[in-house]
């Protein structure tokens, strides 16, 4: 997911959202079909993860080539923006305190039948809220583990382990 706008969630009961979106430029419809099984399949798995650090999904929507999930708003920063403001410095004990919560968070989705893999952990997928808390955020590579099978070689150079970059996990 790439575009993020507030909203509001006017079929459920009003409450504030946000739109997280991609939008498809493939002339191609095999290519089209797939962005729109991306963002199906992103969605379906948001929408069974139950976690305080990972946003919740209320619907999904697509409109030409135009493809959105319907959200809870995260109102924050994140933590790239954060360090961006601080010249890259952090005190310990918010490092820790991020670092903990995001390692809850992995624990959580591994712990799963059948475990989820992030793959694209880095500063700009990790929001901070006001009171303190670490959201992962663009689940768009997450994929749920299989043993024995490669995966696309995709992520974030320097950010994604060198086995995602051989196409395994």
């Amino acid at each position: 997911m790439q575009l993020r706008y507030p909203a509001e969630a006017l079929r459920l009961d009003g409450r504030p959202g946000a739109l997280a979106g991609v939008v498809d430029s493939f002339t191609s419809p095999d290519m089209q079909q797939q962005a729109v099984a991306s963002v199906q399949r992103e969605a379906d798995m948001l929408a069974t993860l139950s976690n305080e650090h990972i946003p919740r999904v209320f619907d999904r929507v697509s409109d030409q080539n135009r493809h959105y999930l319907v959200m809870e708003y995260i109102e924050g920063i994140t933590l790239e923006q954060r360090l961006r403001e601080t010249g890259g410095k952090l005190a310990e004990s918010e490092v820790l305190d991020f670092a903990i919560q995001v390692c809850e968070t992995l624990e959580y989705l591994h712990n799963l039948s059948p475990p989820v893999i992030y793959r694209d952990l880095k500063p700009s997928n990790v929001m901070l809220t006001k009171n303190g808390q670490a959201k992962l955020i663009d689940f768009g590579i997450a994929r749920h583990f299989c043993p024995l099978s490669t995966a696309p070689i995709i992520g974030t150079q320097g950010s994604a382990p060198p086995a995602q970059y051989r196409g395994t996990v």
